[in-house]
């Protein structure tokens, strides 16, 4: 099913300010068969939003949340290879081995 400006309608409006949207303040990060992700900039108050708007038989569903992310944030971000349960394992032993230094590195 196809997402076109008239199914996301339910993005009508800023959260914070409740300006309406307009066709220009809509940045299409990435597209899928089932959905699309978003990057939205607010004309008056300039927050920015990310929004995943997924299409399914059973409906549309949208999730969107407050972003300081601009557009070209969000397309590398969108892009960039995900992170594995290896390299999460490998970074705990990282801190675990180097939690002296790596402490005094965050309060630095």
């Amino acid at each position: 099913m196809k997402i076109n400006e008239e199914k996301i309608k339910i993005l009508e409006h800023c959260p914070l300010c409740q300006e309406k949207y307009k066709k220009g303040d809509f940045f299409v990060v990435e597209e899928g068969e089932q959905g699309k992700t978003l990057h939205i900039t607010c004309p008056v108050c300039h927050h920015a939003l990310l929004a995943r708007v997924t299409v399914t038989n059973s409906g549309i569903y949208s999730l969107a949340l407050v972003t300081d992310l601009d557009k070209e944030d969000a397309i590398r971000i969108a892009h960039r290879k995900s992170i594995s349960q290896k390299d999460v394992l490998a970074f705990h032993k990282l801190i675990r081995n180097n939690s002296e230094y790596f402490m005094y590195s965050l309060t630095k």
